[in-house]
């Protein structure tokens, strides 16, 4: 350890430094002594030191002056105050103009002062790691290509990003002290939304993003993600960091996606033929009205549920081989006497709407295109529209 003494009295010095020796052991420690203020300022800026013991007394300056000083040309080193009076008025100034702690002389000991000096080093040590872990972080912010502003605890902007400043447009400076809810920046039905989730989080709750939308200032809307966090928290003060992550084209998307599966679900509704969606696990996704007259079974009862739980009566061994085989080849696949019955009366739903020429009961052939969705019953005899049915593989 590097420790510069400022002291005028060469005894007051030499017993300072027999203290520290005495205190730290067989630790290795380096000293440097300075007898002024200006020598003293003058090794503080030529020289690194993991600490400065400074005394009140300096001749024509006091140490209180050369810690301000310090503090005044950006220099960064804790600084351990020494002074014969007990005045809480020159600890107060003392420690506001940068030192770390403050000793009265005559009345410490070596551990006292020792304790003290390592106290006021790593304290330094996270103070700079941590104004070290806030550059970087205030680099990022910079970097973002997602829109961040910062906030302080009544929701005044303070801070904003690049990519934040692109929507702000050329009000960006005019924002900085106003309330973000107070803006056109948050549009009008997301303002509630927005407070809600910023009420809560001033109380410490992490929040989840949520999804809101800002206009920028040529008026056009966006549809956002924000991600609120505790961007600083002090003593003294606390602000937050909204980053806004576009989403307006998954909104979009999703939205498009969602009118496409209504109409999609209208046109199966529509279908006069027996439909059964089943997804690549096996669930029953789709069950349209034919299939509810024609099986006795309500959809809510297979919605949701596999294969093997639904309470119907059908060969589900022919009909999962012939599934398997369709995901496997995304071909076609025949299927030979599929058979599905109505569950209160048993009849075999294909085999009972046909006979054959003699008026016989017929043998009942099924062709199943499960990559396309299609199923269709078939005899050799003419078709019997009314026992088409469809079974849709969704993969």
């Amino acid at each position: 350890m590097r420790i510069l003494i400022v002291e005028d009295d060469s005894s007051s010095a030499e017993l300072i430094r027999t203290l520290i020796q005495k205190g730290f052991g067989d630790e290795e420690v380096f000293f440097e002594e300075a007898a002024s203020f200006d020598e003293a300022l003058s090794k503080v800026r030529d020289h690194f030191y993991d600490v400065c013991i400074v005394d009140y007394l300096l001749r024509a300056r006091n140490g209180i002056e050369l810690l301000e000083e310090i503090r005044g040309q950006g220099i960064e080193v804790p600084a351990v105050f020494l002074t014969g009076h007990g005045d809480e008025e020159t600890a107060v100034r003392a420690m506001k103009a940068g030192a770390s702690d403050y000793l009265i002389k005559g009345k410490f000991s070596a551990r006292e002062l020792c304790h003290s000096i390592r106290v006021s080093v790593e304290f330094h040590r996270k103070e700079l790691a941590l104004k070290e872990s806030e550059r970087r972080c205030a680099e990022m912010v910079q970097g973002a290509p997602d829109p961040i502003v910062v906030l302080d605890l009544e929701g005044k902007i303070i801070a904003f990003n690049p990519a934040m400043k692109e929507i702000l447009g050329n009000k960006a400076q005019e924002v900085i002290g106003c309330r973000i809810s107070d803006l056109n920046l948050v549009a009008a039905d997301s303002v509630d939304s927005f407070l809600r989730e910023f009420s809560l989080l001033q109380t410490g709750k992490a929040r989840s993003p949520f999804e809101l939308t800002l206009t920028d200032f040529r008026g056009q809307r966006f549809v956002m993600e924000a991600n609120p966090r505790i961007f600083h928290r002090s003593e003294k003060e606390t602000s937050f960091a909204v980053v806004f992550r576009d989403v307006t084209a998954r909104v979009r998307a999703v939205t498009e996606l969602e009118k496409t599966r209504d109409q999609y679900h209208q046109l199966l509704s529509a279908i006069t033929s027996i439909l059964i969606g089943i997804d690549a696990d096996e669930t029953i996704s789709h069950w349209n009205a034919l299939a509810e007259a024609s099986l006795g079974i309500p959809r809510g009862e297979v919605l949701g549920k596999p294969l093997s739980a639904c309470r119907v009566l059908w060969d589900i061994e022919n009909l999962r081989n012939a599934l398997a085989e369709a995901r496997e080849s995304l071909k076609p696949v025949r299927v030979d006497d599929l058979v599905i019955r109505h569950r209160d009366s048993g009849q075999d739903v294909f085999r009972d709407y046909r006979e054959s020429d003699q008026g016989s009961p017929g043998r009942v052939s099924g062709r199943a295109d499960l990559r396309c969705g299609y199923y269709r019953p078939q005899t050799g005899g003419n078709e019997a529209p009314s026992c088409r049915t469809a079974i849709q593989d969704y993969f």
